[in-house]
């Protein structure tokens, strides 16, 4: 399998100063910021050639980004991949022992469903598995 990256999720405290260097470097906002109610977080989308780069920033302190920055500061979040089908993928996944943080799909950014894969499973890298509704 190769799975395409659809989109690296940075994990920032100010969406308008996090914005500046993608900005300056010429990448274009795509659409409007989005809250995603799941995560708690508001989305800022930038273009970045056939991928997308994600601001996350926390709505709450309960956001599971809110924890991250706490524990970890800004920086890169998580690393998501575009599949054709999420079930086919999480059956075949487990299959193999990955370890997600939850198997259920839930509600993404722009109408997707994403599901998570664990860090440590992940060798440190927190993984999305992500499904655009055609």
């Amino acid at each position: 399998m190769n799975f395409p990256i659809d989109h690296i999720g940075i994990a920032v405290k100010d969406l308008e100063l996090a914005s500046l260097p993608y900005q300056s470097l010429g990448f274009a906002v795509v659409g409007l910021d989005e809250f995603i109610e799941s995560q708690q977080v508001t989305v800022r989308t930038f273009q970045a050639a056939d991928s997308l780069l994600e601001l996350l920033c926390p709505t709450s302190s309960e956001s599971p980004i809110a924890i991250f920055l706490a524990k970890r500061g800004q920086g890169m979040h998580h690393i998501a991949f575009g599949v054709q089908s999420l079930e086919a993928e999480i059956a075949r996944l487990e299959e193999t022992g990955a370890q997600f943080v939850s198997n259920v799909p839930r509600a993404g950014r722009a109408g997707t469903r994403v599901v998570f894969l664990k860090p440590s499973w992940g060798q440190g890298v927190l993984m999305e598995l992500v499904e655009h509704q055609t």
